[in-house]
């Protein structure tokens, strides 16, 4: 069994800077990587590989936020044996 720990953090230590998730995003280009629900797992695929990213965000009706394709989602459902691709 994996045993979870939460461990609190000093928010510097030393000289280092604190990582918040704003700076983190503020170093990116700014762009979001987007893909629709009906979109089969090879074009995600090669989408992830051009733009060298680990994920992209699935819109749906009205350009809302439907959830998140990882690299990891797809290596685990390919694992699992389930299919997901439609071709």
């Amino acid at each position: 069994m994996i045993e979870t720990r939460i461990v609190a953090l000093p928010a510097t230590t030393g000289r280092e800077a604190i990582m918040i998730v704003k700076n983190i995003l503020a170093s990116k280009r700014g762009e979001v990587v987007t893909i629709e629900p009906t979109a089969d797992v090879t074009t995600a695929i090669k989408l992830l590989a051009e733009r060298r990213i680990g994920a992209v965000v699935i819109l749906g009706a009205n350009h809302r936020i439907v959830g998140i394709l990882s690299e990891r989602d797809i290596v685990r459902a390919s694992v699992s044996g389930r299919r997901i691709s439609s071709s």
